[in-house]
């Protein structure tokens, strides 16, 4: 029997000692092209707009791990700069802060000089930095449910929107109307850059997150599944996953959806494909979501709970130093 190849894992296992699963597959130098270490190489001229004093998110603006890790960051206290690259770039900047021992973002660097590479880790790390602030995140009677939740949604749900989502976007008819977006709020040297190898990228990516054609029915069968489960836990008009509030449940749950569901937040922000202009594929399987209670669930979430409540408009936008 031939293997399925869209059953390989493509979710990273947690380092020694690590309480929760990576959110994406670390990418060793050995696997790099010729092209991509020469832009490493030209990538480590640039400065990458870390302020003395403030946080610094490294990230692809895009990403649904980032966007779970940038919603906090949003609801917390801490000040923070947003430092934004398009796929296949950010491992450079990660590199740099971790020795080489990292290469996929979300990364966070906290004003101590502290290190978190994952976004789960970003949240229970905000948790403990602002008890006070976000204890909503992870409430005591309810704290290691939630974290097992947050861990089996990065792989179950998580890591097949990547999949699917990829896997059209950087279809050969659909890559130049996404092009874009994958290169939007990033230092021009990298604009540039991948202007001149964004296809060779893409095909590294494909290969790397395993993003063939071939798995997107897989992808949408874990994700309907998801979608499902998540349905069956809210019952009948239930307001919250867990206990009866916003926790980090929600607050995941919704965040790695964004792909799937599209909110109106997305849409203002600019940074992808609006809902009309989605491929058709993928535009279908929105649409299907969204009139679920899953579906739903996630919209109001970030209806109700993604901005502080004195932010009339979106935080989703550039807070990154201008780079070359």
């Amino acid at each position: 029997m031939i293997p399925d190849k869209c059953t390989e894992v493509i979710h990273s296992s947690p380092p020694a000692g690590a309480d929760t699963l990576m959110d994406s597959v670390p990418i060793a130098v050995s696997d790099l092209s010729p092209f991509l270490k020469l832009i490493k190489c030209i990538c480590k001229l640039q400065s990458y707009g870390t302020r003395s004093g403030v946080a610094r998110l490294i990230s692809i603006r895009y990403s649904h791990y980032n966007e779970r890790a940038r919603w906090a960051l949003d609801l917390s206290p801490l000040s923070y700069t947003e430092d934004a690259h398009p796929p296949g770039f950010a491992q450079f900047a990660i590199q740099d802060v971790t020795g080489g021992g990292k290469s996929a973002s979300p990364v966070l660097v906290l004003p101590d000089g502290e290190v978190l590479d994952d976004s789960a880790l970003i949240l229970r790390r905000l948790h403990r930095l602002f008890a006070k602030e976000l204890d909503w995140l992870y409430p005591d009677e309810r704290a290691a449910e939630i974290r097992q939740f947050e861990d089996d949604l990065s792989v179950d749900l998580g890591a097949p929107a990547r999949q699917l989502a990829y896997a059209i976007a950087l279809d050969g008819k659909h890559y130049a109307a996404t092009r874009p977006y994958l290169i939007k709020e990033s230092a021009g040297v990298e604009k540039l850059l991948f202007s001149l190898g964004g296809r060779r990228i893409s095909r590294a990516i494909v290969e790397i997150y395993n993003c063939r054609q071939s798995c997107i029915p897989r992808a949408q069968a874990c994700i309907r599944e998801v979608f499902a489960h998540v349905s069956q836990r809210l019952g009948h008009g239930g307001r919250y996953l867990y206990a009866d509030r916003f926790t980090a449940a929600d607050l995941t749950f919704a965040a790695l959806a964004w792909p799937m569901i599209f909110p109106p937040a997305w849409e203002q922000s600019g940074l992808f494909l609006p809902y009309a202009e989605l491929p058709e594929r993928w535009r279908d399987l929105v649409d299907e979501l969204r009139d679920t209670p899953a579906g739903m669930h996630a919209l109001r979430m970030y209806e109700q709970h993604r901005f502080p409540t004195t932010t009339k408009s979106p935080r989703i936008t550039s807070q990154n130093y201008r780079r070359w």
